[in-house]
């Protein structure tokens, strides 16, 4: 009888401890924490390199009638200056980011080797033989520009626009065989550029970037003084100077 008590004792227990592991809580799994949305506020400073070109036209008008008209026509008119190079340098700016929406200001100064030489020279039975060359070259510039972009998350394609400047070298020369007559420009021009691009974060602090921007420089004139010829001629030079350029940049975000 003693043994089958205890025998039935051990069993409640048994049972209790049972009923008491069912009734224990589960063990949580952690959850991890969400990941955070990259953020494009804040300053940042990067360089770039690339590519410039464009076709500009250059007119020559001769100013001293129709008889040195006539003599040059050759060089007179107008004419296509295929101007490309390369370019490069650094840039700064800002970044706000309101919801998806990206606007900041970006400043840039570049190095440019773009330039182009064109020649020509006067038709064979010509009494007094000359060559005729003209020379452009945009030797720095530099933008202020606004950006705005619409950023999902690390990508951030945007769109650019605003003030544009540059040093600006233009010559125009006729080489006689004992005398040389032309002139020379050079002169820092202002103008508007537009463009766009592809950022991408690849950190948290280092971005890079594909961007194209098209340039407008306005207008270079240069006019060649009355020459000693009988009779004197003068000479009137005008370019327009615009660019394109693509580019790839990196940048350091603070």
């Amino acid at each position: 009888m003693r043994k089958l008590l205890l025998a039935s004792s051990a069993l409640v227990c048994l049972s209790g401890a049972a009923m008491a592991a069912d009734l224990a809580p589960a063990a949580v799994e952690p959850v991890a924490p969400a990941a955070t949305p990259f953020s494009w506020t804040g300053f940042y400073v990067g360089a770039n390199a690339g590519y410039g070109w464009n076709n500009d036209d250059a007119t020559l008008d001769g100013l001293g009638g129709p008889a040195w008209d006539d003599y040059y026509p050759v060089a007179l008119g107008k004419k296509d200056l295929s101007v490309d190079g390369f370019v490069g340098g650094a840039q700064v700016g800002y970044n706000h980011q309101i919801g998806h929406f990206v606007v900041g200001i970006e400043a840039d100064f570049n190095y440019s080797d773009m330039k182009d030489k064109s020649t020509a020279r006067s038709p064979a039975g010509y009494f007094d033989p000359f060559t005729y060359r003209q020379l452009s070259s945009i030797k720095w510039f530099g933008t202020v520009r606004t950006r705005v972009g619409y950023a999902f998350d690390r990508f951030l394609p945007y769109v650019i626009g605003g003030l544009a400047y540059g040093k600006v070298d233009v010559a125009h020369s006729e080489q006689f065989p004992v005398t040389h007559y032309g002139s020379s420009t050079s002169t820092t021009k202002a103008g508007w550029t537009l463009g766009g691009g592809l950022e991408y974060a690849v950190t948290d602090a280092w971005t890079v970037k594909a961007e194209y921007l098209y340039f407008d420089l306005g207008k270079v004139k240069s006019i060649a003084l009355p020459s000693p010829a009988n009779p004197p001629f003068s000479q009137r030079y005008s370019q327009n100077v615009t660019g394109q350029l693509v580019r790839l940049g990196v940048n350091y975000k603070f």
